[in-house]
C-alpha cells in the first residue's frame, strides 16, 4: 500500500508517484491513498495514465477525496475506473 494523505502534495509530486507506478516498480500495489492533498487535473491525469496502463493489476482501492480535481481529471479517473483497472474509487 502507498499512503500519502495530508501532505499538501500537488501535481509535481503526484507525477513522481505516477512515474514509479507506470514504470512497473510496484506491481503488487493494492491500495493508493492520496486524499487531502492539492492534486489537480494534471496530476490525476498522469496518475490515471499510469494506473490505466496495467502496471498495477492488483490495485483495489484508490483514494482521492479532498483534492482539487476538476472535470478533466474526473473524466480521466472515470475512464480508468470504468476500464476495471481499479476495483474501488473512494470519493
Amino acid at each position: 500500500d502507498l499512503c500519502y494523505p495530508r501532505l499538501n502534495w500537488g501535481d509535481a509530486e503526484v507525477a513522481m508517484v505516477a512515474a514509479v507506478i507506470g514504470g512497473g516498480h510496484v506491481p503488487m500495489l493494492s491500495s493508493l491513498s492520496l486524499d487531502n492533498n492539492m492534486i489537480g487535473d494534471a496530476g490525476v491525469i498522469s496518475l490515471a495514465a499510469a494506473i490505466g496502463g496495467g502496471s498495477v493489476p492488483h490495485l483495489a482501492i484508490w483514494e482521492l477525496d479532498q483534492n482539487q480535481i476538476g472535470d478533466e481529471g474526473a473524466i480521466a479517473v472515470a475512464k480508468v475506473v470504468g476500464s476495471g483497472a481499479v476495483n474501488q474509487l473512494v470519493r
